[in-house]
């Protein structure tokens, strides 16, 4: 059996980039105002996000490029989800090699390294040209080595579940006196919008950028949804990974993990993390059909991503539960997918049937499972 197509095929990418923010890393991105609510958030029935001894994708990283850069960084109140004291977490600053670049030391409660108000926050470290009044007295390490340093917390409760969160925190990267943005990063941090105050009516209105492997930059706007605590981590396959993309992908009422991409808390720095170009559907999509009504159809593309085919057997806008769906990984060069000739409902369609073919080539997949 033949079947006459039609094909369509378009480049469908989606790349959201702030303007660079020139202050510090941390409070000023997750809580853009002084009266939002916006804290990261330490709780080990949910994540090990920074905490002592977590492996790689929940630790808070720090990336150096150069010895010599410092790394000025400080605290406010650390409280319990209500508000409570929490003043008994230390903190640690690893080097790249796993060696201690600051023991594990109690955070300040007052004197340097503490903050005690959110426009210090903002503005960050009073040791750089022009915040000696505006600042805060940061705490700080030189570099000596490059790479990715982390930053561990601990405090006695961890083991029992109890919940710590940092009113203010700040982490800045700087060479000389110029302040490097882009440096921050985790792949599955912990945030809440505190239950403080009006509880589970609080807003989160921060903003992360997620790094994905190819290099594109998607920009995440929470857009002032109304959580107590949550992780945000984000991946080209979905809520699992099984291979399996359609059902990976779906909702699901199990706690599932899958941490992949780096997650900024501004822009990544472009002189380390070179940003990605798209790629581009390199020439006409072509088909060849089987006399078993199987057709193979040929993407050609200039950079590693994915395709997804919606053959339509109803023409009706939108999916239709006759339509087909089916997704495929691409390398460049020309790409062949098989398709069987089937519909969404596994039937064969009628000989001389026409139906269009969309075929969508993405870059920088990023889901986004909460």
């Amino acid at each position: 059996m033949q079947t006459n197509q039609i094909i369509k095929y378009l480049l469908a990418t989606i790349l959201l980039i702030g303007s660079i923010d020139l202050t510090a890393e941390g409070t000023k991105e997750i809580m853009p105002t002084s009266t939002d609510k916006g804290r990261i958030h330490l709780y080990k029935s949910f994540s090990d996000f920074a905490h002592l001894g977590a492996t790689e994708p929940y630790r808070l990283h720090i990336r150096i490029q150069a010895v010599g850069e410092v790394i000025y960084f400080g605290f406010g109140n650390t409280v319990d989800p209500m508000g409570g004291p929490g003043g008994d977490v230390s903190y640690k600053l690893t080097k790249p090699d796993g060696t201690d670049a600051i023991s594990l030391t109690a955070v300040p409660t007052t004197g340097t390294g503490f903050i005690d108000s959110y426009n210090k926050a903002v503005v960050g470290p009073k040791q750089l040209p022009g915040q000696s009044t505006t600042g805060y007295n940061a705490l700080s390490y030189t570099a000596t080595m490059v790479g990715d340093y982390y930053m561990e917390f601990e405090y006695g409760e961890w083991s029992t579940n109890g919940r710590r969160e940092f009113t203010l925190f700040d982490i800045t990267v700087v060479l000389g006196n110029t302040k490097k943005l882009g440096r921050v990063w985790s792949k599955a941090w912990q945030f809440t919008a505190t239950n403080e105050g009006s509880a589970a009516s609080n807003q989160f209105k921060g903003s992360v950028f997620v790094y994905a492997d190819d290099g594109i930059v998607t920009k995440v706007n929470f857009n002032g949804f109304q959580p107590i605590v949550f992780n945000v981590f984000c991946n080209s396959t979905g809520v699992i990974n099984t291979g399996n993309f359609v059902e990976d992908r779906k909702s699901t009422n199990i706690n599932q993990k899958n941490p992949s991409y780096k997650i900024f808390l501004n822009d990544p720095d472009p002189n380390i993390f070179t940003t990605g170009a798209f790629g581009i559907i390199t020439g006409p999509v072509t088909t060849s059909s089987f006399c078993d009504g199987g057709t193979d159809i040929f993407v050609p593309v200039n950079k590693a991503g994915r395709v997804e085919l919606l053959i339509e057997a109803n023409p009706a806008a939108g999916i239709q539960p006759v339509d087909r769906q089916i997704f495929a990984d691409v390398v460049p060069g020309t790409n062949t997918i098989h398709w069987d000739g089937l519909n969404g409902l596994g039937q064969p369609l009628v000989s001389g049937s026409q139906v269009i073919v969309q075929a969508t080539y993405l870059n920088g997949l990023t889901n986004l499972p909460l």
